[in-house]
């Protein structure tokens, strides 16, 4: 697990494996939860990978909220994606654009990509039970590319 806050407002570049070329932050296989604000605000973060058999299952509240990547890639193992997740909340503006692989996804909390103003599109199965008019308020479009 990556415990509550364990990054946030870091600017701390060498912390678990981070590539300073590319500002790469992989997440090892066994992490199973990424806790409430664990990337909060982590400026020097520009892409987050998964490591080959994540075992990730749940990411947290706030989690990488002002995130400064563009895309994001969901292992297939994540079931839970916690409220503005990927928000903007004032100076801590989100760049996300676009995500992938939210087949297995079957909960996400309010205002997830919340004012994520770059925000164009995602993938997930439409026969997911997830039905939040919440999750895209204030992205580009309030209603993205499926």
């Amino acid at each position: 697990e990556i415990g509550d806050a364990a990054f946030k407002n870091s600017t701390v570049k060498n912390l678990g494996t981070y590539n300073a070329t590319n500002q790469k932050y992989e997440i090892p296989a066994t992490v199973k939860k990424i806790g409430n604000q664990a990337f909060y605000n982590c400026v020097n973060y520009k892409e987050v990978v998964f490591a080959t058999g994540s075992t990730l299952e749940v990411i947290g509240d706030e989690a990488f909220l002002g995130f400064k990547g563009t895309h994001f890639d969901f292992p297939a193992t994540v079931t839970t994606l916690g409220a503005k997740a990927f928000a903007t909340v004032g100076d801590n503006t989100s760049k996300i654009k676009t995500v992938n692989t939210l087949a297995n996804i079957t909960s996400i909390g309010d205002y997830a990509f919340y004012n994520a103003e770059e925000f164009e599109s995602y993938r997930y199965d439409l026969n997911t039970a997830v039905n939040n008019s919440t999750i895209f308020i204030g992205t580009v479009t309030e209603n993205p590319n499926v």
